[in-house]
């Protein structure tokens, strides 16, 4: 086990801007996509009025929606987020405790040839399915749970009942890939050699193939 671990079952609780944060939910996460939060996408940056819209969501629990409307609050500290001392200081509290609510289980990778193909349900709606249909937690708890203990769960329920898992911690060594499918021998050689050296690998590879 790891922090990972440990993270993501035990949780923290912190202070932004003065709201109390304590668990990242489904509830929120759906919340949150629904209203096209930046915070979960990589590619744009969290600006102020993103960091206090998550705060907002981030205080309703399930089935109840959040009251989006501008509070005395919310102007007092869009005015204070202009100094650039204290939005990093928020920042960094609100990503510390965002990178331990996001702790959930990194699995080894499954070579498995007969694999099943993806599922088109949105990945949140699956694990909460997944929590009451097979974990016998009711609606309510299921949206409601921290989402990184809430993984964990997920994970460990499906390895007790016959799932091939493997949860990969940061202290294992993952395992060096042996075999290789032609194309991706192919893509591999082509990002690595030369232009002329990829073209006589190809052949090469060609060749054996016919043999």
């Amino acid at each position: 086990m790891d922090d990972r671990f440990f993270n993501g079952v035990i949780g923290c609780t912190t202070k932004v801007c003065g709201y109390k944060l304590r668990s990242l939910t489904p509830w929120h996460q759906l919340m949150l996509s629904a209203l096209g939060s930046s915070v979960f996408d990589s590619e744009k940056t969290t600006t102020i009025d993103d960091l206090l819209l998550f705060l907002k969501v981030a205080q309703t629990d399930w089935p109840n929606l959040p009251d989006l409307r501008a509070t005395p609050r919310d102007y007092y500290w869009g005015w204070r987020l202009k100094k650039i001392k204290t939005l990093r200081r928020e920042m960094d509290r609100f990503k510390e405790w965002l990178e331990i609510q996001l702790s959930s289980p990194k699995l080894w990778q499954n070579e498995d040839k007969d694999i099943k193909s993806k599922p088109s349900s949105p990945a949140i709606m699956m694990l909460v399915v997944g929590l009451v249909s097979t974990g016998g937690l009711s609606i309510s708890e299921a949206w409601n749970m921290r989402v990184s203990e809430a993984q964990w769960f997920h994970t460990t329920l499906a390895e007790l009942k016959g799932a091939k898992l493997k949860v990969a911690y940061d202290t294992d060594k993952m395992p060096e890939k042996t075999t290789f499918t032609k194309e991706e021998m192919l893509e591999k050689a082509k990002a690595d050699l030369p232009p002329a050296q990829f073209k006589a690998f190809k052949q090469s590879l060609e060749k054996n193939k016919d043999k």
